[in-house]
């Protein structure tokens, strides 16, 4: 938090403040979001952020082409307003397509992640 005033200074010379403003910075966007994965293409990890427009529970899944779970990388509580990170290891995995989706509340957001070894 950060709290800042103007000074007007005049042609005479004469001056008067502000009523004192206090900002937040670093506060992440109160909405579901999830960001594009990156690196994209990965070998063999990829750093997934999102977002939450209410603190609540997140299911943060990564999926192969024929809809098979690979990885859970969230099923807990997490909160709003802060940027969320999960780390997505592939190591184990053969190279291709995969789907990562994001599950809060009734709403759900997905993005494309390619794996190349």
């Amino acid at each position: 938090r950060y709290a800042y005033r103007i000074k007007q200074i005049d042609h005479d010379g004469s001056f008067a403040y502000t009523a004192a403003v206090e900002v937040e910075v670093g506060l992440a966007p109160r909405e579901l979001l999830l960001s594009e994965p990156y690196p994209n293409p990965f070998n063999p990890t990829a750093t997934i952020e999102f977002t939450l427009p209410e603190n609540g529970h997140v299911l943060l899944k990564v999926y192969d082409l024929a809809g098979r779970e690979v990885a859970t990388l969230a099923n807990e509580e997490r909160k709003a307003g802060v940027y969320q990170r999960a780390l997505f290891d592939g190591f184990q995995l053969a190279s291709g397509l995969y789907f990562v989706r994001l599950q809060f509340a009734d709403k759900h957001l997905s993005k494309k992640i390619m794996l190349v070894k």
